[in-house]
């Protein structure tokens, strides 16, 4: 990115007839990057977006990296349809509606909010936006019910290790015995823990001790909650 950087540069260099985007003029900026992501910004006319184009032609002649029409987008802002539809002819891109988004979030100047980072818990690790405290607290709080349940097959303790998995998360899902040594649950009614795989006994969950042939035998279901096995306050 940084060579398509260096030669969108030089053509802004050879043709001075280039507009910066506003509040680009001073700093110089004519295209910003993010990972595989390219935002490219000139002053709303003919000239510019050509120049911006001859660059971004001469990176793909010399490297064979063409954009993706399907996932580019131009933006305009005020411009007359005239000059639209002739800027459209050099980017033939997909006109994209304001504001623009990434990962989801509004590009704008003014704070994010609330409501504007919730796409981000869904799906990416948030370390290019500053975020309320109160979004970072539900993360926190998604990420801890996720890592500590023990009583849903969809918490981490009951997920079966695979090879696509990273090595980081292998190591951590590689010390769930150690960590249920220390982790004993609040029985209350019985209603919400398995009589079989919860650690509601002072020997550990029973599935340890009785295996599921047995419980078949028993006339039991795996699926059986501690207060089945209650009877008027006392066990059955």
């Amino acid at each position: 990115m940084e060579v398509l950087n260096l030669m969108v540069k030089r053509q802004i260099m050879r043709d001075k007839r280039f507009s910066y985007h506003s509040r680009c003029q001073k700093l110089k900026i004519s295209n910003l990057f993010s990972a595989d992501d390219l935002l490219m910004l000139c002053h709303g006319d003919m000239v510019s977006a050509s120049i911006l184009r001859r660059g971004l032609d001469e990176f793909s002649m010399s490297y064979g990296l063409y954009p993706s029409m399907n996932k580019s987008n131009v933006f305009f802002c005020n411009i007359p349809t005239d000059v639209k539809e002739e800027i459209k002819l050099v980017m033939p891109f997909r006109e994209g509606v304001l504001p623009i988004r990434y990962l989801g979030v509004p590009l704008v100047s003014k704070r994010v909010t609330k409501n504007d980072c919730r796409v981000l818990m869904k799906v990416y690790w948030c370390y290019l936006f500053i975020l309320p405290i109160i979004v970072c607290d539900d993360i926190d709080s998604l990420l801890c019910n996720f890592l500590w349940s023990i009583k849903s097959s969809s918490g981490s303790m009951e997920i079966e290790l695979n090879r696509g998995m990273s090595w980081c998360w292998k190591h951590l899902l590689n010390l769930r015995e150690k960590i249920m040594e220390f982790v004993y649950v609040k029985l209350g009614n019985g209603k919400s823990y398995s009589l079989w795989f919860d650690k509601w006994h002072p020997r550990g969950p029973l599935s340890k001790l009785i295996d599921v042939r047995m419980i078949g035998l028993a006339g039991l279901s795996t699926n059986a909650k501690v207060i089945d096995m209650i009877d008027n306050n006392s066990w059955n």
